[in-house]
C-alpha cells in the first residue's frame, strides 16, 4: 500500500535516503527492528514483519528476548531465518560489512 508507514521499535535508512528530522511521516525504512514485549504473540510480530517486506521493507529483524533469538525477515524469502543466542546478525546489503554477535543483545552486563 502507498499510504503504508510502518512503525517498528528501531528504525535504520541507508545514508543517501535518510529522512528529514521533522518529517511527519518517514520514507520506508531500509531495516525494521521489532522486539516482542511480554504478552506480546510471535504471530502479530511476524504479520507486522509481513507488511514490512510488502511495503518495501528490505530487512526485519524480531528480537525475541524471551528465547534470546532473533528472527531475520529479508526480501524474497519465504521463510525467516533464526539466529541463535550464539549467532550472529549480518547487516547484508542494507548495512554493509555489519555484524553482531546476537548475544550482546541479551547480556545483562
Amino acid at each position: 500500500r502507498p499510504d503504508y508507514a510502518p512503525l517498528p521499535d528501531i528504525s535504520f535508512w541507508m545514508a543517501d535516503r535518510k529522512p528529514a528530522r521533522k518529517m511527519h511521516i518517514a520514507s520506508l525504512p531500509d531495516l525494521a527492528i521489532e522486539i516482542q514485549s511480554p504478552g506480546q504473540s510471535l504471530k502479530s510480530l511476524t504479520d507486522k514483519a509481513e507488511k514490512y517486506l510488502q511495503a518495501g521493507v528490505k530487512l526485519v529483524w524480531i528480537i525475541q528476548p524471551k528465547k534470546q533469538v532473533v528472527l531475520v525477515f529479508r526480501q524474497g524469502s519465504s521463510q525467516p531465518l533464526t539466529i541463535p543466542n550464539s549467532g550472529e546478525l549480518d547487516g547484508e546489503d542494507v548495512i554493509p560489512g555489519f555484524r553482531l554477535p546476537v548475544s550482546v543483545l541479551f547480556d545483562e552486563d
